[in-house]
Parts: structure tokens; sequence; C-alpha cells
């Protein structure tokens, strides 16, 4: 498994090719958000092989400041 704050591409499910955020763990899945579509304070539930990790990012960059910054620091990540 990633360390929070690691960054992965979802390579099935709906959300295919979007990049999102390690938020945590339960039950054998991994909690992804996105800070749009899947807010931090309702991630995502998704199987660990159906992620790829890309790189990642220091908890506190995003964490602190809330949604808006983890969507931005995804958008400068895609934009790559």
């Amino acid at each position: 498994m990633w360390p929070i704050g690691t960054i992965v591409e979802s390579i099935a499910g709906r959300d295919k090719d979007y990049l999102l955020c390690v938020v945590g763990y339960e039950g054998g899945m991994v909690l992804v958000a996105d800070g749009r579509e899947r807010p931090l304070q309702r991630p995502k539930k998704k199987n660990p092989n159906h992620l790829a990790p890309l790189l990642q990012l220091e908890p506190l960059t995003w964490e602190l400041r809330g949604n808006n910054a983890l969507r931005k620091a995804l958008n400068r990540i895609s934009e790559r």
C-alpha cells in the first residue's frame, strides 16, 4: 500500500484516467479524493489493484488547506 498523500491514477472504473489522492485505508480498500467530485469529507473506496501510483505529496500541503488545495495540486500535476 502507498502512504497517505500519494497521487494515483485510476486505471479502472467510471473514474478511469482521473488523478486522485490517497487519503486513507478502510478494510483493504484505498480511500481516495480529488477535491471536487470526491471531497476530503467524502472519499471514494477503490480497490488498490485499480490504481497506479504516480508521485508522493506532502500531506500537510493539501490536508490543512482542504479541497481547494488538493484540487489545485492535482491540476498542476495533470498539466505536466
